[in-house]
């Protein structure tokens, strides 16, 4: 599979801006990628508080944000352009050392 260059310019330019504006700009924001399974998995990963409870299930809906200038187009978009590219994106919370699905039962 290949993913459209400029797709993924847009992806990771909403993603990371989000993780910039969310974080508390520690050495340990970041993002890393890895191959696993025949398919490659990139994790933008940021220290800030995370997603409130209440926001969880419409982070990707069109127009919504939480930021005053915001559109709510940027994960929107980015999951968009992800799924034209038969690729997904998904939020995940971190839960000590690893991650969870944030959707599923606590």
């Amino acid at each position: 599979m290949e993913f459209d260059r400029a797709h993924l310019n847009q992806v990771l330019w909403n993603l990371l801006n989000n993780a910039w504006r969310h974080c508390r700009s520690s050495p340990e924001a970041a993002h890393h990628g890895f191959t696993r399974a025949n398919r490659v998995e990139l994790h933008v990963i940021d220290d800030g508080e995370g997603v409130a409870r209440s926001c969880k299930r419409s982070c990707f809906e069109p127009f919504f944000t939480t930021f005053a200038s915001g559109t709510g187009l940027g994960l929107y978009i980015a999951r968009e352009l992800c799924a034209a590219n038969g690729a997904s994106l998904e939020y995940w919370t971190r839960s000590g050392r690893g991650f969870k699905d944030p959707m599923a039962e606590p």
